[in-house]
């Protein structure tokens, strides 16, 4: 309105729509990134952080992040997940990467994927997603990251992929 009032109409909504594209790439480029745990009594999953209440399943560890995953912010969320993986220490068996807030994946965020994937590997961890949305699975199949994850199912909550998760990594562990 400020910018209307003293530049006139053209110039002052051009101005105001590259405030606002600023803004949102702001905003997308450093999302918040949510480790998760579990609403007591239930199967859902919120942000601990908001909600201490919240239980944490031992040895997993459950992120979200409330973003599209693009090329200009892999690079912090990948330093997020991977700070607190390493903070997390060798108990840690299983990642969980929730996409159900996360509405589009371009190339880098499957490569971002792939090389959560690998890192955790090399520390004995799995990495599993759940709740991926239609075009989430079509850009991991064409990255082959689906490959390597298994297949990337529409139908599996997150409870569905911790209960999976937990049970195939203890029945892996040494006796």
């Amino acid at each position: 309105m400020l910018s209307v009032l003293f530049f006139g109409i053209l110039q002052g909504v051009i101005i105001a729509a590259l405030a606002s594209l600023i803004l949102i790439i702001r905003i997308v480029s450093s999302p918040h990134v949510a480790f998760l745990g579990r609403v007591p009594g239930t199967n859902r999953y919120t942000d601990i952080q908001r909600h201490p209440e919240n239980e944490a399943l031992p040895g997993v560890l459950l992120f979200r992040v409330e973003s599209p995953l693009l090329y200009f912010n892999v690079a912090n969320v990948y330093q997020t997940v991977w700070s607190k993986v390493t903070s997390s220490g060798p108990e840690l068996k299983v990642v969980i990467f929730d996409l159900s807030t996360s509405a589009y994946v371009d190339s880098s965020g499957a490569r971002l994927i792939k090389r959560l994937y690998h890192n955790l590997g090399e520390r004995g961890i799995i990495l599993k997603v759940a709740e991926a949305h239609s075009m989430v699975r079509d850009i991991l199949r064409f990255e082959d990251v689906e490959e390597l994850l298994g297949h990337v199912s529409r139908k599996d909550s997150v409870h569905d992929v911790v209960i999976n998760s937990t049970q195939s990594s203890s029945s892996n562990a040494p006796s």
